[in-house]
């Protein structure tokens, strides 16, 4: 019963990081190209090919002419728990997931007169990973929970998830004026995220040890007018 109990516990936890992963990745990581990440303002791009994530319709407005353009964002990620003192064995410290990311982003834009084409692959969601190896906050307290109910605290967490959605997108522009164009397409996303979690039961000889791997796959498509 108990090693069930372990496992529901290590479930419940990972059902709730993979909400905060996919909302984490979708509202406020929107790292697509480099010059973002310099600038934090790419909204009216019109000077390199990272204009197809940002402003498609401004493809228009460039140079005719072939651009390519290739990014690998690095990320250093450092998340960390602090946790009060506690008397043994809840006295947990710091717990802390240190995953960097490499985001990549490829674009490409072809511009003649007043037309122009554009392709990109980049990430829109997620893109990330993080690795707790002693557990997190959230963990520690459904163990804690776990042992006032049966008596049995758990020793032992790990949890680890990483979420990657990577879309393309496939499209072109029109310049109207010289200061006014329009722009669309559409776009595939192919979604992947894991998780996987651990815990090991304090009661017995050996303890309870009770693991939990899930994976998720998606894909959508969609079109975008600007």
């Amino acid at each position: 019963m108990r090693k069930g109990l372990v496992g529901f516990m290590v479930l419940v936890v990972l059902v709730g990081l993979s909400s905060s992963v996919y909302a984490g990745g979708i509202i406020n990581k929107q790292n697509l190209s480099a010059d973002y990440i310099r600038t934090l303002n790419r909204n009216a791009a019109t000077d390199s090919a990272d204009a197809v994530a940002f402003n498609p319709a401004g493809t228009a407005m460039m140079q005719d002419g072939l651009y390519m353009r290739a990014d690998a964002i690095y990320l250093w990620k450092d998340y960390s728990n602090q946790l009060p003192s506690a008397p043994a064995p809840f006295n947990y410290g710091t717990l802390d997931s240190e995953e960097p990311s490499i985001v990549p982003g490829l674009f490409a834009v072809y511009k003649q007169d007043r037309w122009s084409t554009f392709f990109g692959v980049t990430v829109p969601g997620g893109g990330g990973k993080v690795d707790f190896k002693d557990g997190n906050a959230r963990t520690v307290l459904l163990g804690v929970g776990y042992a006032g109910a049966f008596g049995a605290p758990t020793g032992q967490q790990h949890i680890e998830a990483e979420s990657h959605y990577l879309g393309y997108s496939l499209g072109g522009s029109y310049k109207i004026l010289d200061s006014l164009s329009i722009g669309g397409g559409v776009r595939y996303v192919d979604a992947f995220q894991k998780f996987k979690g651990s815990a090991v039961g304090a009661g017995g000889p050996l303890g309870n040890t009770a693991s939990v791997k899930i994976e998720r796959e998606d894909e959508a498509w969609n079109y975008f007018l600007g």
